[in-house]
């Protein structure tokens, strides 16, 4: 049985809408080149993605069209599993991992709601309307032999119901550094830096 992790990841979540001038945020990637892998396994691979002492920056690139398929899955049933394509680059330091053709999804339970506009919309790139939410982000989804790190997904999460952005990260960090998480489902948690860049094929 293949053994899966549970991971969390706390964002803050900058969108950016297809215009270049959206709050003068650049939604590119800076140009790394990558040192020698260093990370040779699973567990390194856990401690480089989920370091407490740094924090990575994920850059997602959706086309129009899947964002679209998103919010119109969203509206048919706003407990839907299905994945659209992207493609990721997370940045931490020096180094830059490029995975193209990863899966994202919505998550969440009472708190999963529709990433831009009400119900029956689509992507607005000159007014958008954005609401912030929880992805699951699949690595292997399109491409069963790609990973980052060892890890095959993450969620990336907002801080809902927390007006200090650091409850959830707090906790678990204290947990982890006085052994109580559990091994067969660890959760992790660190802040991270998720920009969205939509734009049209």
């Amino acid at each position: 049985m293949k053994r899966f992790i549970y991971l969390i990841i706390f964002g803050l979540l900058a969108f950016a809408s297809c215009r270049e001038d959206f709050f003068g945020i650049t939604t590119d990637p800076p140009k790394i080149l990558n040192p020698p892998d260093d990370v040779n396994s699973h567990s390194d691979g856990l401690q480089y993605v989920f370091d407490i002492e740094a924090v990575p920056e994920v850059y997602l690139e959706i086309t129009t069209a899947e964002w679209n398929r998103l919010l119109s899955n969203f509206d048919i049933n706003r407990d839907n599993e299905e994945y659209i394509q992207s493609n990721c680059v997370f940045v931490k330091g020096s180094r830059r991992d490029t995975l193209n053709n990863t899966g994202l999804r919505l998550r969440g339970n009472t708190s999963r709601r529709r990433p831009e506009g009400n119900t029956g919309q689509m992507h607005s790139s000159i007014n958008p309307d954005w609401h912030h939410v929880h992805f699951t982000l699949n690595f292997d989804e399109y491409d069963k032999k790609q990973d980052l790190h060892g890890l095959e997904k993450i969620t990336l999460k907002w801080f809902k119901d927390d007006g200090v952005y650091a409850r959830e990260v707090y906790c678990y960090d204290l947990f982890e550094r006085f052994g109580c998480i559990c091994e067969l489902k660890r959760t992790t948690s660190r802040f991270i830096l998720v920009f969205i860049r939509l734009w049209n094929r």
